[in-house]
Order: structure tokens, then sequence, then C-alpha cells
């Protein structure tokens, strides 16, 4: 909403791209003719890459029990339940045939098409030409030369009576994934938890004085390069029964894309890559990662860490650990750290260099063994994928950073090579050697500042009442600057400065001046109740924290996120005062939303005391939602008490 906004008031800035492209060889294209050529020839290198796979890296992988009950033929209340999730208004496939045109069947009409859905499934002469052909519409990327292909975003159509089908095989999919119990795997769940157990990892090892090596991993095209036969067989492994998977392999039989060029088409043929525009796409791409983890075997020991697991009698009262100051001599469970993965997002952490090292040559033979290819540098291009070292303490980070120092690159077989990075955007968050949110905080003030200056008509308009000015600063230019906020550790200053730009905001939505602040003495508080209550900032970040603790404590109790809850390493921490860790932000949070009969006894926030609390879904949600209405302004006044003595403070209110 907050960028149709932003382009029905910025439609004069639309800046002029050329309509043709240019070949491989630079020659530029005359007519459309021209352009279907020059697009046909990219696209099909890229839907039809032939990859080398090794079948035999499946022996390595465990057979799973059959869920025969997912091989039945769908049925009515899975496509009806398929037909509500679609959205409105969305482009049709090549039969012109829209979601709102299926949303508005009759009962009589949906079990027609109920019938021909489970007649597809189970018959394997019965098949729909329209299901295998995708139309293709490209976007230029906003980077690079508009005239190269390679700068262009293919937009796909797939018809839309077969992603109803789609849906339903994506849910039954996602429903095995979560029963195999993935790990490393947080592309089913959400990114902070990918970044929450990356922060968490890396600073527990930094309190005790020791380094970590890391490589944040990046695939060439790998949505792209997935092998269609190796994917079914990744499928049979894990269980899924043979009538679903045969139903995946018809959906891939035969398939063409249909590039739009102008009033033309170009026709390619779609044989390699999981497809895309097709709802169960990404979680056939996730078992194919999940069976690349379970595969893999690395000669370097990984990181441990020991955690107190729960209780055998399922008693939450007597839960062992805290959040804060744990005892790192404590007898626990112990429990080894390599990796995270965000769908093809990867994250791998080495105690040395010479094992880092290692471990990339081993990575990157394993992936290649799915038809998977690692972006590693070589003597003309730069490595996609980087290393990132992290040392002992945030004094040396602090050092290396002023003195613009990084190790040196790593060199691998055949010439391919690593550098190593001081700064990397992983999952949309910035991570540096530092460990703390100094850059990120930067980044997304920079984020949310951009917002606001493209909404400057829409917050101009005096037409549109402060009610919705508010939903779209919250919606847009606040969501911006609070991204990941879950896991952050914040100190005073990186909360003051996002203090700054609130009110800042605030002010500029409202249209008060500087000068009329200092002159009338107008207060934050006082700001932020003319804008319809709006809480301070700090507010909406424990409101998002608060709901991804009550998140993590519901979850697996064999995941990560909750076992590095109150992780620690065996052994004496290093002399002097921990750097913050998003645990320090947990604690404050919890303090503040249990209702007063229930306070911590301490600041170390024990477990026992709020874990069963937030076990219970709709009572911690009730108690972040009272916090949250305590947060707003009790009186709302309008700008007409000039004699208001208090001067604002941008640092708070």
């Amino acid at each position: 909403m907050v960028f149709k906004l932003m382009e029905g008031f910025q439609q004069h800035h639309k800046s002029y791209l050329p309509k043709n492209f240019k070949s491989k060889q630079g020659i530029e294209a005359k007519n459309e003719d021209d352009n279907a050529k020059i697009l046909s020839d990219h696209f099909h290198c890229l839907f039809n890459s032939q990859v080398q796979v090794d079948p035999s890296v499946l022996d390595n992988l465990r057979q799973h029990q059959v869920a025969h009950e997912l091989g039945n033929p769908p049925t009515f209340n899975e496509v009806k339940s398929a037909i509500t999730s679609m959205a409105f208004d969305k482009a049709p496939g090549e039969s012109g045939l829209t979601t709102d045109m299926l949303k508005s069947l009759p009962q009589k009409a949906i079990e027609l098409y109920v019938d021909l859905i489970q007649k597809f499934w189970t018959n394997e002469t019965i098949d729909f030409d329209s299901w295998h052909v995708t139309i293709l519409n490209t976007i230029y990327k906003g980077k690079g030369d508009p005239q190269d292909p390679n700068n262009h975003r293919g937009i796909a159509l797939k018809e839309t009576s077969a992603k109803i089908l789609s849906i339903v095989i994506a849910r039954r999919l996602l429903k095995r994934f979560k029963q195999i119990n993935p790990t490393s795997q947080f592309g089913h769940i959400g990114c902070q938890e990918a970044q929450h157990i990356i922060k968490r990892a890396l600073l527990l090892r930094r309190q005790h004085g020791l380094e970590s090596y890391a490589i944040f991993i990046d695939l060439v095209k790998a949505f792209d390069t997935v092998h269609h036969e190796l994917l079914c067989q990744v499928l049979l492994k894990y269980g899924l029964p043979a009538a679903l998977v045969e139903t995946v392999k018809k959906l891939y039989k035969n398939c063409k894309v249909k590039i739009k060029v102008g009033k033309k088409y170009a026709e390619v043929n779609y044989t390699a890559g999981v497809h895309q525009g097709d709802n169960m796409s990404p979680v056939l791409f996730l078992f194919v990662i999940q069976a690349f983890l379970d595969t893999l075997q690395l000669s370097s020991r990984p990181t441990r860490y020991s955690y107190f697991p729960e209780n055998k009698n399922g008693n939450l009262n007597t839960t062992k650990g805290r959040l804060i100051s744990q005892n790192t001599s404590a007898k626990g469970s112990l429990f080894e750290f390599t990796s995270s993965f965000y769908v093809d997002d990867s994250f791998f952490v080495f105690e040395t260099r010479q094992e880092l090292l290692q471990a990339i040559t081993e990575l990157d033979k394993h992936f290649a063994r799915f038809g998977l290819i690692m972006h590693l540098g070589s003597e003309t291009t730069k490595s996609k994928s980087e290393a990132m070292f992290f040392p002992t303490s945030l004094k040396q980070a602090r050092s290396d950073q002023t003195n613009n120092h990084v190790p040196e690159e790593l060199l691998l077989p055949n010439n391919k090579k690593v550098h190593f990075v001081s700064r990397f955007k992983y999952l949309g968050s910035i991570i540096t050697p530092l460990l703390n949110e100094d850059a990120e905080i930067d980044a997304r003030i920079k984020k949310a500042k951009s917002i606001m200056g493209a909404s400057k008509y829409f917050f101009d308009n005096k037409d549109v009442d402060k009610r919705i000015k508010t939903e779209i600063y919250v919606a847009g230019p606040l969501n911006a600057l609070l991204w990941g906020c879950e896991t952050w550790n914040l100190t005073k200053d990186n909360l003051k400065k996002i203090m700054v730009f609130h009110h800042g905001a605030i002010r500029r939505i409202l249209g008060i001046r500087w000068n009329q602040v200092r002159e009338q003495h107008i207060k934050n508080h006082e700001i932020r109740g003319i804008l319809c209550n709006i809480p301070n900032v700090d507010a909406f970040i424990n409101k998002r924290t608060a709901t991804y603790i009550g998140k993590v404590s519901r979850s697996n109790p064999e995941s990560y996120p909750i076992k590095f809850l109150t992780a620690w390493i065996h052994g004496k921490r290093k002399n002097g005062a921990p750097q913050l860790t998003c645990n320090n932000s947990f604690a404050k949070v919890i303090e503040k939303i249990l209702p007063p009969d229930k306070p911590l006894s301490n600041k170390q926030a024990p477990l026992k005391e709020w874990l069963p609390l937030a076990k219970n879904e709709s009572n911690w949600l009730e108690y972040i939602d009272t916090y949250f209405r305590s947060c707003r302004n009790i009186d709302y006044d309008e700008l007409n008490n000039p004699s208001s003595s208090d001067e604002a403070d941008d640092g708070g209110g």
C-alpha cells in the first residue's frame, strides 16, 4: 500500500529506459524480433542449465518412513482453502483465468474443478496443456546496463488453475518438512531466528576470548539449477508418497516458457530448476538443501555449546537456566553448531582460518554433487561468497575497523579464491566483526529516511486524515526502521539515534518546524500525542521483541533458537564486562511486559519465572498488548498551549 501511494505521487519521476536489448556480442536489437531472439537465447540458458549431479550422494541419506496420507488425491476442502488463500487482482496465466474468477465460482463449479484435479492426480493420461506453460515478463532490476538481459528480472505468470494444485502440494510438502524437524534451516520459519542464532553463537565465543571465522555462501542461480530427477529422489527419501512425487513430475514434464516481447512471444523449453511463479517451488528447494545438510560431512570440528534441556516431567516451573550471567561451569547438555540456512542464504562458522579454508573446499564439492554451484572468485572475478573474521574482543574489532584491516584472501584449488570483508548484508541486516548494531542502525535510519522522502507528497497532503498518515508511517518508514529489531542488542546511543528519527519523522508529518519546538517548548510526548497518541519507538521495539521471545519459547525444544536462549560455553569467561547480546534486551523486555503480580525476581530473567507464561500464547500476547497500550499518551492535546515549560529532547520524551 505504501509503495502504491508513493507511485501515485511520483509518476513524473519515472526514468527513461531504452526499449531494445543488446546481445552478448554487444549488438543492439533493431526490432521486436531481434529483442525476442536475444531474450530467448538468454532465458534458454537459464531454464535449461545442464548441471551435473551425483545420484550416489543420496546413498548417505536415510530413508524416512513414508507418509502415505499425503499421497491421497486433493479433497474438496483442500482445494476450497487454496482458492480462498489466493489474493485478488493477480495477473493471469496463458488462459486468462484470474483468481477473482476462481473465487467467484459457485459450489457445483468448484466440485467439478476438484474432480478434474483428482483425475489429473490419479490418471496419468489426463493432462492440461496450459498447466505446462509459463508466461514471462521482464522488469529492469534498477541497476546495471538496462540493455543487458542479465540486469532484468523475469516475472513468471503461471496458469492460475494449476497454481491451486501447487498450493495444495506446497502445503503437504511443508507439513512433511516440519515433521523431519530440520535444525539449521529457517526458510519456513523466519529471518529473525537465523539472525538470532548467528549473533548469539559468535558473541558467546567472544565472551570467552575465542576468535571465529565465518563464510556467507552465495549460490549461482540456485533455484534454476535444481536437477528434476534428483529432486524427486530426495522427496522419496524423505518419505513423500510416490503418488505425490509422480504428480510433481507430471507438472514439471514438457514445460515451456513464453517470453513476452512487445506484442510477440518467444518460446523456450523449461527443463531445469524449480519453476518460477510456482507456489511449491520454495518448499521443493528446501528439501534439496535439507538433503545437502543431512549428507554433509565436514572434517572440521563444529563449535560446541551447552544448554539446559526441558524437564522430562514437563514441569516448566522448575526449568533451569537464565538469560543473563549464566553459570558457565553448570552441567548441561552439549550441542553443536556449524551452519544456519534461510532457504539458500547460508552461514558457516569455524574456529580457525585453516578449518574455514578446508571447509570451503569441501562445501564446494558437496554442493556440486547436488548440481548447486558456489560463487567463488577467480583471477578476473570477485567472489560473491564472502568470509569474515571475528576477533576475540570488541576492542580488537574496533582497531581492525579503524585501520581498515582484514585478513588475506583464501586461496583455493583451481585458482579459486574467497576474500574477507568487514561488512556483510545477511537477510536484510548488516553484520560486522564488531557484532553490535552501530552499522545496522545507521542503515535502517537511512532506509527509513528514503521512504519518508518518497512519501513527502502524501504526508504533506492536508486532506489526508492523521489516522491514515499514522498507519502509513507505521507500515512504511517505521517498519523499515525496525526491520530485524527483534534480535538487536541496543546501546543507549543506538536507541537515542532511533528516537531522534522517530520524533523528527512525526514532526515532519505534522508540519511542525524545529523553531516552533524551541519557541513553544513542545515536549516529545506532546508531539506523539498529536499524531494519534503514537507510542515512542522503544515501545514498538519491545512489542516486536516480546512477540519473538514468545514465538521462540513455543518452538521445538530441539531447535537452535530456544537452545541459544540460555546457551553457554564451558570454561571461564575472559575478564571485564561482557559485550551486550540480544539476551540483555530480552531480559529488559520481559521485565517490562510482565504484569505487576508476576514480576521477575532479578534482572537475570530466570526461565522458570517467565517461560511458563510465554508458552501460553494467548496470555503472552495479552501481556504485550496491555504493555503497548500503556505506552500511549494519556493526554491528547493540540498545539494550543504555548506556555509549556519543558524543551523537547530528541533522545526521548
